[in-house]
């Protein structure tokens, strides 16, 4: 009887590979999924103090990611607040001298077709606009009052969690040289130093 030939010894499964490409997908699939950290946004105003503003990018994402990507860019260091109307808002982040405007955004609220839920209530951020509804690239105002009118007309996107009385003092000054709707001369407006975006805690 002849003998069988003695068969090779099987090579171990790579099961290790199928574990580390399954661990790799389930990362991938947290990554994607998992909701984004808030951030907020850290504005410091020249001579005043610094502004805390948490970034609402549930209601208004386009308008929020264009508020990070500027200030990340640097874009508003330097800029001023051009109108201050006291109980009413601040007003600033219009481009330096010499510079290009920043892109356009989509209007984020109602008038425009877009859902925002976040009212104009004292303490809010929003993006300021021209008559068109698309026009709002930069500037950017803080209600220091209730004004709900202003709801589906302009796309609030955060609101100040620290530093509220900050807002106030420059709104409050007696500047007898402001126009009607509270535009300063340059001698008055307040420099924004920078703006700095970090997670939210």
């Amino acid at each position: 009887m002849t003998k069988k030939k003695a068969q090779p010894a099987k090579k171990p499964c790579c099961k290790w590979i199928w574990a580390v490409a399954a661990a790799i997908i389930v990362l991938a699939a947290v990554l994607l999924f998992a909701p984004k950290r808030a951030q907020v946004a850290k504005i410091t105003f020249r001579d005043y103090g610094t502004v805390t503003v948490a970034l609402d990018a549930k209601n208004a994402p386009k308008t929020v990611a264009q508020f990070v990507k500027l200030a990340q860019d640097g874009f508003y260091d330097g800029t001023k607040i051009i109108r201050a109307v006291p109980n009413l808002l601040i007003q600033g982040g219009a481009p330096r001298d010499g510079e290009a405007e920043a892109p356009n955004v989509k209007g984020e609220f109602a008038a425009n077709g877009v859902k925002n839920e976040r009212s104009h209530v004292r303490g809010t951020i929003s993006l300021a606009r021209a008559m068109p509804y698309d026009s709002g690239s930069s500037q950017f105002f803080i209600v220091c009052g209730d004004y709900p009118s202003w709801d589906g007309q302009y796309a609030a996107f955060g609101e100040v969690t620290d530093g509220m009385e900050i807002v106030d003092a420059i709104a409050d000054r007696e500047i007898a040289t402001a126009n009607e709707a509270g535009f300063l001369p340059e001698e008055y407006q307040v420099e924004i130093e920078r703006v700095v975006i970090e997670n939210a805690e």
